[in-house]
């Protein structure tokens, strides 16, 4: 190649696009918020091909909608048959409900799944040829009360994101009986302007005049305003369908609007039709969701008549409504330890350490090629690590490794098979108010002599569990990754012991390890964890124990992380001996 030749670049295709890690941090909360709902709702996933038959598309979705007539991407296989990337999840999923005999399952049966559509369409926000979409079906029941389960799990699924100014829109398009009624008075109506009209909008009054009302022609749109209404064409059972689904929306408080022009653009839609937009968002992009009810879809596509209701909801639209609207994230999961090393032997202790630390299920980064320990401790700081695991000569020989604090720059030398364990205990602890169920589960703790002055009183256990209730006590869970109940600590009043001096300004922290637990070398980092904990809540100057004499254990432990004692009393109504330590911060 000569130097003035250019090396071949390629661009991604037109209207598709890549998703690239800053986005994903916002893909990964949705699809994990989704799964919660998912589970609380009773959905079960289901996958199927992105390769169907064009027919499938073509009796399901409808030949007169814009997606077949134009949209969809349709070859021609090396076997000669027709196929179609699927433009849309519904028609796929009744073809795999109908194949692989679905119908016999309890219903309703609730499907829900995830992935790429592909449609040739003119790019929108948030709407590309390829995007994604999370789809919703519920199977084998007629009972708007499924029509209000599934628009309330919407609602609650964007509430759970984060997304504020939400509005439901909310229509009946009727069913095979009263729809053609309907269809013909709006043809009757829209026909003596057909002059007025857009080409565009003239081949859907011919072809599909439902379509009509989904325009977005300003010259159509003027015209509705005396267009008639298809509710008013209801029959008996739409019409009572159609009430019944609204008083349940009421009931579940759950705000709507009737709009007279929703039909959404595919055919084998019937009775309920909704969309769930995000105002003040994307602009006229700000749809977020929309589905509805398709009582004959099934049997169209060759299985027994079965009702169903279903809705779709594009990734990439929810990712940009809730990167406009500034939505707080889940804290990203940085490594809790990069796995630095001074030379040949180091390294191959570190390959197996940082192995070790994931099979333990510690993120964690290692160092490579045969940089400086300077440099392999700038990427810890680059790669945002909590940790930095150190090994040079001198761990080496000791069997250590040194653990150092990338915050407060603090370090401890920590057995190599003690390491996962350590790391485990510092990073993996969450704080959180006390419940009941938690509050009753702490009443049940037994310590053994000489640490039995802390269990319990029985006689007095609904009295305990108020005070762990209450309020002005602070009382606060502290909970291991896992959800297991390690401790408690509380912050105030219920930390102090009668007839100590508290009159200086501090914080006191009262601090409860599970019996399990005691004595095991993890109090310490349980207790740090704690004085963190209490340092960015109550941003006080001075810290406060008071901890009874005898237990030299947990003195031990308070002043190795930097508190100091400051007075000695004794309890006048049993004679304990306790001591007050601080920690100025």
């Amino acid at each position: 190649m000569s130097k003035k030749e250019k090396k071949q670049t390629y661009q991604h295709v037109p209207g598709m696009q890549d998703v690239l890690h800053q986005d994903h941090i916002y893909w990964r909360h949705v699809l994990a918020t989704t799964q919660h709902v998912m589970d609380l709702y009773g959905f079960e996933r289901i996958d199927t091909p992105i390769l169907e038959f064009v027919d499938v598309f073509k009796r399901g979705v409808g030949q007169g909608t814009d997606i077949v007539e134009k949209e969809m991407y349709v070859f021609e296989d090396r076997n000669g048959s027709i196929l179609s990337l699927r433009p849309e999840f519904t028609a796929g999923l009744m073809r795999a409900y109908v194949e692989n005999g679905l119908h016999i399952r309890p219903t309703p049966l609730k499907l829900w799944t995830y992935g790429p559509l592909f449609r040739h369409e003119r790019s929108q926000k948030g709407r590309y040829r390829q995007h994604s979409q999370i789809n919703l079906e519920i199977l084998g029941e007629k009972d708007p009360l499924v029509d209000s389960e599934l628009i309330s799990l919407a609602w609650a699924l964007f509430s759970k994101l984060g997304l504020t100014g939400l509005t439901l829109y909310l229509h009946s398009t009727g069913c095979l009986q009263c729809r053609p009624q309907y269809i013909q008075a709006l043809v009757d109506y829209f026909k003596p302007h057909e002059d007025m009209l857009p080409d565009n909008d003239k081949h859907r009054l011919e072809k599909n005049p439902l379509r009509i009302l989904d325009t977005k022609e300003k010259k159509t749109q003027a015209l509705f305003v005396d267009a008639p209404h298809l509710t008013d064409y209801l029959c008996q059972d739409c019409q009572t369908h159609f009430t019944k689904l609204r008083s349940y929306l009421d009931t579940l408080r759950i705000p709507y609007t009737v709009d007279y022009k929703l039909v959404r653009g595919l055919d084998y839609y019937t009775k309920t039709v909704f969309e769930i937009k995000a105002h003040g968002s994307l602009g006229s992009q700000d749809t977020i969701c929309g589905g509805g009810r398709y009582d004959g879809l099934v049997e169209t596509l060759g299985g027994k008549s079965t009702p169903g209701i279903g809705f779709g909801s594009g990734i990439e639209r929810i990712v940009l409504t809730m990167q406009s609207q500034h939505v707080d994230l889940p804290t990203i999961p940085y490594p809790t330890a990069y796995v630095a090393y001074l030379g040949e032997s180091a390294k191959l202790v570190a390959i197996k350490l940082v192995n070790d630390l994931r099979n333990a299920n510690i993120i964690s980064l290692v160092g490579s090629g045969d940089r400086s320990l300077k440099s392999q401790m700038k990427s810890a700081d680059k790669s945002h690590a909590h940790y930095a695991v150190i090994i040079g000569e001198n761990e080496l020989a000791q069997g250590v490794a040194t653990v150092r604090n990338m915050t407060s720059k603090e370090q401890e030398s920590v057995p190599l098979e003690k390491l996962a364990q350590k790391l485990e205990s510092l990073i993996h602890l969450q704080f959180l108010p006390i419940t009941e169920t938690h509050a009753w589960a702490i009443t049940k703790w037994i310590y053994p002599p000489p640490y039995d002055m802390y269990n319990t009183n029985l006689a007095k256990i609904e009295e305990s569990v108020q005070d762990f209730l209450n309020p002005e006590y602070n009382y606060y869970v502290i909970l291991e990754k896992s959800g297991k109940l390690v401790g408690y600590c509380c912050f105030g009043a219920d930390s102090q012991v009668s007839d100590g001096d508290y009159s200086t300004d501090a914080i006191d922290i009262g601090i409860g390890i599970h019996p399990n637990l005691t004595g095991g070398g993890r109090g310490q980092n349980y207790v740090k964890a704690i004085v963190n904990f209490a340092q960015n809540t109550f941003k006080k100057k001075i810290l406060r124990v008071t901890i009874a004499e005898f237990n030299q254990r947990a003195l031990r432990v308070c002043q190795r992380i930097g508190f100091t004692p400051t007075q000695m009393f004794e309890r006048k109504s049993d004679g304990k001996k306790f001591v007050v330590l601080t920690k100025r911060v």
